[in-house]
């Protein structure tokens, strides 16, 4: 009963948590977040874009599925997310059963049978999977899909019946169309299934993830000539550094956002010492889910956007042994439950209490005024300039279109050598003009341009001289420059 009023109050406290970030406008977790909104946009309008030159297709396709069927851009992720997250707490908690019965043949088995919904609760309770399942990120899903594939694999060494194997299998192709760190994952899989499991019936299963990774750079290689062009874009926007200092960046941030889990499955290995399999395999699960974090390590490659989202499968990991120590510690006194109820929801308030790892909040700003109508007199109706910098992360200029969700009303503007790029949100391929500077304000009167948001002072000065008697409005570090009413018509 106590584990199961655990889960209720993480759950609720989680919901009301999920219900303050929309009030507060927060859709986004990091810079990353608007482009893959927008990407899932231009997936949703044109089905030939889904092989792109980085990023893995399957998230962006279901954020794509999700705007089809009527969701907002701006809340297509969030829901998306919402749902893994379910799926990530009731998959967490069936994987936690079938550790403590038994696993592997034998052992002795945890004293409770609360720890499947004690996993459980210890999801919904982490800041980072509440900061992460609202946002437009591949995390979440891709940790629900793996680990439903770790479920299904231990429930087939449990039971010996090969659906759940395929189940599994399944789960963890589809994870590695979400985040290449399930390819870590989909390669010990096969190996686990046939160590542990060689006498059972359909181990060859097990191999059939790798069919994942393998479409995937066929397709790249199709569609580009190289079948490891991700591996090359990755690796040229990763900064180097020190595999000591990308290794205490990964423990910083587990520390940082799950301090509770991390500290509860020391003293869960601590409570199984006497039970050589079953800590086994514990050991074999966080062996799995957290394949795809080291090999950055070991080649010390630092991820620039938001990097402590990649302690998240290691804390994933840890969780169904954290259960194990979360049982232990609220069997001893009902003080004890009340201490970790209140840990819970402070936990918890901790995601909305951060703010989202951001480099341009003030597009977020300009974003969010424009869907509150706020900004639309100055526009009058007419289209929106947004200014799309090479140097700055894509944050700020798909931000702004993300929020406000009219694309038909925004064009794109990247700066060339000689003048300006105008690029139609709506149509990237064909709706692209390069127009020197001097013809600006020319082009811009054309595709009926009424305002530009600028953050940039070669943007600015640009527009200055297209729209003489200008007003421009500050925001944040940005300006929104407005065209004036009178100005004359071009030659």
């Amino acid at each position: 009963m106590t584990a199961k009023l655990a889960l209720a109050l993480a759950a609720l406290a989680h919901l009301a948590a999920r219900i303050w970030l929309v009030a507060q406008g927060r859709w986004f977790a990091s810079e990353d977040d608007p482009y893959r909104a927008y990407v899932a946009y231009l997936l949703s309008r044109d089905g030939s874009r889904f092989v792109g030159e980085m990023w893995l297709p399957g998230h962006p396709g279901l954020l794509a599925v999700a705007q089809a069927l009527g969701i907002s851009a701006r809340a297509a992720g969030p829901v998306v997310s919402a749902i893994a997250t379910v799926g990530l707490a009731v998959a967490t908690g069936g994987l936690a059963r079938e550790l403590s019965r038994r696993p592997l043949g034998g052992g002795a088995r945890p004293d409770d049978d609360s720890s499947p919904w004690l996993a459980a609760a210890l999801v919904l309770a982490s800041p980072l999977t509440l900061v992460l399942g609202h946002s437009h990120l591949a995390e979440v899903p891709a940790a629900a899909l793996s680990v439903a594939a770790v479920w299904g694999l231990f429930r087939w060494l449990r039971t010996g019946r090969a659906a759940a194997l395929a189940a599994g299998s399944a789960a963890l192709a589809a994870a590695a169309w979400m985040r290449y760190e399930a390819w870590g994952a989909v390669v010990l899989f096969p190996a686990v299934a046939l160590w542990l499991g060689r006498r059972r019936r359909g181990a060859w299963l097990a191999f059939a993830p790798a069919a994942a990774p393998l479409a995937w750079m066929a397709l790249q290689w199709t569609a580009y000539g190289d079948p490891l062009l991700f591996w090359h874009r990755a690796a040229a926007l990763a900064q180097s550094a020190s595999p000591v200092d990308v290794l205490g960046a990964r423990a910083r941030a587990l520390v940082a956002w799950a301090p509770a889990v991390a500290v509860l499955a020391a003293y869960g290995a601590w409570r199984l010492r006497g039970a050589g399999r079953t800590l086994r395999a514990h050991a074999i699960v966080v062996a799995l889910l957290s394949a795809g974090v080291w090999p950055a390590v070991v080649l010390g490659q630092r991820h620039l956007v938001f990097p402590d989202r990649l302690s998240h499968p290691i804390e994933v990991a840890l969780i169904p042994l954290a259960a194990v120590g979360l049982a232990g510690v609220l069997a001893r006194s009902r003080v004890a439950f009340a201490a970790a109820a209140a840990a819970t929801i402070a936990a918890v308030a901790l995601g909305p209490a951060r703010p989202a790892a951001m480099w341009d909040p003030d597009s977020v700003q300009v974003g969010r005024r424009l869907a509150a109508g706020e900004l639309e007199p100055l526009l009058a109706g007419g289209a929106l300039l947004v200014e799309r910098p090479r140097r700055r992360p894509p944050f700020g200029w798909a931000s702004v279109g993300v929020l406000w969700g009219r694309w038909d009303r925004i064009v794109w503007a990247t700066p060339e050598p000689r003048g300006w790029e105008l690029v139609e949100p709506t149509d990237v391929v064909r709706g692209r003009r390069t127009v020197a500077t001097g013809d600006l304000a020319a082009a811009l009167r054309e595709r009926g341009v009424r305002a530009a948001w600028t953050v940039t002072p070669a943007a600015r000065r640009a527009l200055a001289a297209a729209w003489p008697g200008a007003r421009a409005l500050p925001i944040g570090r940005g300006a929104l420059v407005v065209r004036p009413s009178g100005a004359p018509a071009p030659p």
